[in-house]
């Protein structure tokens, strides 16, 4: 187990949708998640092709969830994993403009 893993699954949550959502917040920003989504379509990148590390992201974060919440689905950190990704803009505050 990387020591990524270890620091991101300290993060924690009560369910797999929650501990997948914190876990993600930890390891993207809102704005660089804009960049990705689930497949690689309408001009974004494969989230998996985020060059943060040898491993890919999603099982960085399946790992991270699994050590909080072990029998947590795969399927259900997936599917969070989209619904994060597709959400990201609604995520970024609107700051006000000047003037």
């Amino acid at each position: 187990m990387s020591y990524l893993t270890i620091f991101l699954a300290r993060e924690g949550g009560n369910n797999a949708k929650e501990c997948t959502e914190r876990v993600l917040g930890r390891l993207i920003t809102n704005e660089l998640a804009l960049r990705y989504n689930w497949v690689g379509k309408q001009f974004k990148e494969r989230i998996n092709k985020l060059p943060i590390t040898k491993t890919s992201i999603p099982a960085i974060v399946k790992d991270a969830v699994h050590v909080v919440l072990p029998t947590a689905n795969c399927l259900d950190i997936e599917e969070t994993m989209k619904s994060w990704l597709r959400n990201a803009k609604s995520r970024i505050k609107i700051l006000p403009q000047d003037g």
